[in-house]
């Protein structure tokens, strides 16, 4: 998958610096103070591979489902399933983009797959469940609750250790 934004995004910088260099009108002076076609398209191929990976690091995986995470569908999904649950629910609030968000997410990913069974791992994107977020006042992301017989009894925020969320799962 990386390969075809990196793909695409060089193709797209060594286009556009072949554009700059046709466009670009011969001044005078001496000829080997200007970069011929070779650099723009050198310099092109490397803006647009900086950029596709780039790209890929913000959009493609973002579209990655987890095996153990419950995506929250709706603040009714959402009752039923943290509220509702008899075991420790973390909740992890989130959105796509942010970046320490998205180093959490092989740390949430992680516990979730050690806990099975014994503790319940959800996620809520804010942008798609803003009525969600708005109910549990989560305006930075991201942020960790956990949630024992329906209440919400810990709260965590921003970057944080697996050690700190799993003690907070309080599981055996």
């Amino acid at each position: 998958m990386i390969i075809a934004y990196l793909a695409a995004g060089a193709g797209a910088g060594a286009i556009a610096g072949l554009i700059i260099c046709a466009a670009r009108r011969p001044d005078k002076g001496d000829d080997r103070k200007r970069m011929g076609m070779g650099g723009f398209l050198l310099i092109g191929l490397l803006v647009g591979g900086a950029v596709g990976a780039q790209s890929y690091v913000w959009l493609a995986k973002d579209g990655e489902k987890s095996e153990y995470v419950v995506e929250i569908e709706s603040e009714k999904h959402f009752d039923e399933i943290v509220l509702g649950s008899d075991i420790p629910v973390l909740v992890k609030f989130h959105m796509p983009g942010c970046p320490p968000c998205r180093k959490m997410a092989p740390v949430v990913e992680k516990i979730a797959g050690e806990t099975k069974g014994r503790a319940l791992v959800v996620s809520v994107d804010i942008v798609e469940q803003d009525a969600l977020s708005k109910r549990y006042n989560v305006y930075r992301v991201p942020r960790f609750f956990v949630f024992r017989g329906g209440r919400k009894v810990k709260d965590l925020r921003s970057i944080v250790p697996k050690e700190a969320l799993l003690n907070a799962l309080d599981v055996d």
